[in-house]
């Protein structure tokens, strides 16, 4: 008899724990609920979770369900319409449909954009959904992951050199339902100077001026080994560092300069940064123009923005004051105020270009050029437009605001789109 009632119990155990498991599962948008309230079948409802974390139902309207279990929701319904309506009624939700997980890939991917998750995913399956990584991806892929029952995010950092190269298994972590990927650029250091092949270069781990001078080439025959220096940008301002020995370690960004031997006292020089085909350190000739010390380093690159900075010490007190040159208006439309004279001194940084990131139900989602006074929908225009499926009244815009992301729910067409902003746009679950 013992033997029949413990296998009695047995067989109930494994009859309700799904159940039970079921009843525990958290709810979010595009769950499919389906209600019933006992003796009152015209109060019975199938109900998609909204965007909002919204359902609608008779009598009592919409209920916000969202983060809520099914055990949960179902006192909620309960109690809501025991308020006036039913007497004691008893109420019971289930999962009829469930919401599409889903993921958002951002950065140096050959196809960012939303991505579904139809079964367990890692991180390399899903890069690989996204034909792999750019040829200028960095060293570490960023995941900002929502934390169940809070507001809160973690961040998660995936070593992509261990993970790749070196083939650590532990950096594969499964992908999870609304994970925001971000892969970001690579860092470069630039060498100048007496090198054999002065250049920009990869910056992919701790390395050496002596190494950084080994991977240019080596030195020239009228190379100084001890007047060698670094101009490197700390906390928004502009440091060079004079006498480096050749153990001195290199961070990103910096620009070694090897001088010469025979370099005269009075050579004038100025450093040029930023997105152009040779950054450096060069030597003023009489009376050189923005436009010509642009030409003596290779040009503007493909992907440089639309003004340069100028950090310029004043002859009077020595304080550093900046300017801005317009490069539209001085290579677009001719004006030739915006060709000023360089001192010696100058610090030319030549900017990136701006973008924004368009993602979700758009016919091509990619990170797009930003151009001053662009909408909303003059950037879902330029992504080819909306697929079938998309929301238009849900799009949403993420933005950075002090340090800070900000989400813009249901967003009109006509709202500006500023440098960075990521555009969002949702399925129509109707």
């Amino acid at each position: 008899m013992k033997t029949i009632t413990l296998l009695t119990i047995l067989i109930l155990n494994l009859i309700t724990a799904p159940y039970a498991a079921a009843q525990n599962y958290v709810v979010d948008e595009g769950d499919v609920l389906t209600i019933k309230v006992y003796e009152n079948e015209d109060l019975n409802t199938i109900a998609r979770v909204s965007g909002e974390g919204r359902i609608s139902l008779p009598l009592i309207g919409e209920v916000n369900v969202r983060h809520l279990t099914l055990h949960k929701i179902a006192k909620k319904i309960a109690r809501l319409l025991a308020d006036g309506y039913i007497v004691a009624p008893q109420v019971t939700v289930v999962i009829s449909e469930f919401r599409i997980k889903k993921v958002t890939l951002l950065g140096k991917v050959n196809n960012p954009g939303l991505y579904e998750l139809h079964k367990k995913t890692t991180f390399l399956e899903l890069i690989s959904k996204a034909q792999g990584l750019t040829g200028d991806a960095g060293n570490k892929a960023i995941i900002k992951r929502k934390v169940s029952g809070n507001a809160k995010e973690n961040t998660i950092t995936i070593d992509l050199k261990r993970l790749i190269e070196g083939g650590d298994t532990s950096q594969n972590i499964l992908i999870e339902d609304g994970d925001n990927i971000f892969i970001p650029t690579i860092d470069f250091y630039f060498i100048t100077g007496e090198i054999k092949h002065p250049n920009k270069y990869n910056y992919n781990e701790k390395i050496s001026v002596f190494q950084a001078v080994t991977q240019a080439g080596g030195f020239t025959d009228k190379a100084s080994l001890s007047r060698i220096k670094i101009t490197r940008e700390l906390n928004a301002q502009k440091q060079v560092i004079t006498g480096v020995s050749l153990d001195e370690d290199v961070l990103p960004d910096d620009i070694i300069d090897i001088q010469s031997a025979a370099l005269a006292s009075n050579e004038e020089e100025v450093t040029l940064l930023g997105k152009i085909r040779n950054p450096g350190i060069y030597v003023l000739d009489e009376e050189t123009t923005f436009l010509e010390i642009i030409s003596k380093a290779g040009g503007l690159r493909d992907d440089s923005g639309v003004k340069a900075i100028i950090k310029r010490k004043s002859d009077s007190d020595g304080k550093e004051e900046i300017l801005t040159i317009s490069l539209k208006r001085l290579i677009e439309e001719g004006d030739t105020s915006q060709n000023i004279l360089i001192k010696e001194g100058d610090y030319i940084y030549i900017a990136a270009m701006e973008t924004f990131f368009i993602t979700g139900e758009i016919a091509k989602p990619d990170e797009y050029k930003h151009n001053e006074g662009l909408t909303v929908i003059q950037a879902i225009t330029h992504a080819g437009g909306f697929t079938g499926k998309a929301a238009p009244t849900k799009v949403k815009i993420i933005r950075k605001m002090n340090g800070k992301k900000k989400v813009f729910s249901k967003v009109a067409m006509d709202m500006p789109v500023l440098p960075d902003d990521v555009i969002v746009v949702p399925e129509s679950f109707f």
